[in-house]
């Protein structure tokens, strides 16, 4: 008994462990091609175009393997977004002034011993209604000779439907100065009041977003949008990457817009669910142009994309198109290997791995990788197509495990049993 049992135990565990992966469930593959190296030495390959056409939306049914089709630990690393952080400097507003041309205030950070260095500043304006500024920050330690410390613009939009989206802060090169002075112009023809000033040191985590611009318009779906407003739809093919942002594009010269982004996953019937909105704007100052027409977005995939540009009594924006959208890359992270891989995808009932090597690699290692290439699409030509409901072990893999535990119990029992038996006979 000793000498079966735990063979066949050993058996129906490895069994169990491996009978996740079979090729004839995944529809597409692709060569993997890794630079020579170290085989324990880290490599990636990016989702493209092709990978998110055929794969779930999710990336749940990625899987590599090597020659002999064993499947190849390997960490999904999704790129970060840019993080901002502010640590606000304690400030008190010492002067301010406002004709109707521009506002001015001066912030006092305090002495050496209280005041720390600083690089932004977040700027309240009095009242509710739309506002855009052009905006000049200088810095004194004296309060009397002042040098120009960076410049910017600033915004707040407010939508026929109450809807407000605001940009309040600007930036520049880092100063431990103790004055800053805050100059406002006004681009919208009323007086701009400041009302407050947050001095701050901000960080900025690097994040990378790339521009995907393989879009469509669909201009038979832009005539049902709401009054005063500029629709445009847009087609972004099935297996889209997650959207991240959006960047507008217009020939106006000079305008601020709030826009709604709105998305879906048909249009008939239409079923448009808001995604985000965010503030658009335009303008010509002394020697250069302020402009803003990114809006960022939280991720979520869909079909379908509509841009409404809320345009109140103004006429519609000259040339409004989509000019890109944005979305963070992903990766698979694996160590490189001997021999040839290849990237399985296409698989509807896939669930996502987990391995090891997802807790073994810290982030920085991760986006050391190397970069491997993908080969071109190919069709498997072992993929079996599943059944109506799938596999009875897919449908049902609670029953699956209760036998494998049973027949484990089993087992230990007529073990033990055994080893009971033998113990008179050894004594």
């Amino acid at each position: 008994m000793r000498r079966v049992g735990l063979p066949l135990l050993v058996v129906l565990v490895s069994s169990a462990a491996g009978a996740d992966f079979s090729t004839e469930r995944w529809r597409f593959r692709r060569e993997v091609r890794a630079a020579d190296g170290d085989p324990e030495s880290l490599a990636s390959i990016e989702a493209d175009d092709a990978v998110y056409r055929r794969a779930r939306p999710d990336l749940a049914d990625l899987r590599l393997t090597d020659g002999d089709a064993r499947e190849i630990p390997a960490v999904r690393h999704e790129a970060a977004r840019a993080e901002r952080a502010f640590e606000r400097r304690p400030a008190t507003i010492i002067d301010r002034a406002v004709t109707q041309d521009a506002s001015t205030a001066v912030a006092d950070l305090g002495p050496d011993d209280l005041r720390g260095r600083h690089n932004a500043v977040e700027i309240g304006l009095a009242g509710d209604e739309s506002a855009l500024g052009e905006v000049l920050i200088e810095a004194s330690e004296d309060n009397a000779a002042w040098q120009t410390v960076g410049s910017g613009g600033i915004y707040r939009f407010r939508s026929a439907a109450g809807a407000t989206t605001s940009y309040s802060t600007v930036s520049y090169p880092l100063s431990s100065r103790r004055y800053v002075r805050v100059t406002v112009w006004n681009k919208t023809g009323r007086a701009l009041a400041v009302d407050s000033l947050s001095v701050e040191e901000e960080s900025t985590s690097a994040g990378e977003l790339r521009r995907w611009t393989s879009f469509t318009r669909v201009r038979s779906a832009e005539a049902r949008s709401p009054e005063r407003t500029t629709a445009r739809v847009f087609d972004l093919g099935t297996g889209g990457r997650p959207i991240a942002g959006v960047t507008i594009d217009t020939t106006s010269r000079s305008f601020h817009r709030v826009v709604s982004i709105d998305t879906a996953d048909a249009l008939e019937p239409p079923s448009w669910e808001p995604l985000g909105t965010g503030g658009i704007f335009r303008v010509r100052v002394t020697d250069r142009t302020i402009e803003r027409l990114r809006i960022d977005l939280p991720e979520r995939h869909a079909r379908y994309l509509r841009v409404l540009v809320d345009d109140g009594d103004d006429r519609p924006l000259d040339g409004l198109e989509l000019g890109a959208v944005s979305y963070r890359p992903v990766r698979l992270v694996f160590r490189r290997g001997r021999g040839p891989l290849v990237l399985w995808y296409g698989s509807a009932g896939a669930r996502a791995p987990r391995y090891d090597l997802g807790a073994q690699l810290e982030i920085e290692e991760r986006k050391a990788a190397l970069p491997a290439r993908l080969g071109p699409p190919q069709r498997n030509a072992r993929w079996v197509r599943p059944g109506p409901s799938g596999p009875f072990t897919e449908r049902h893999p609670i029953v699956l495990w209760a036998s494998l535990l049973a027949a484990v119990a089993v087992l230990l029992v007529l073990l033990v049993r055994g080893l009971r038996r033998a113990e008179p006979q050894g004594q």
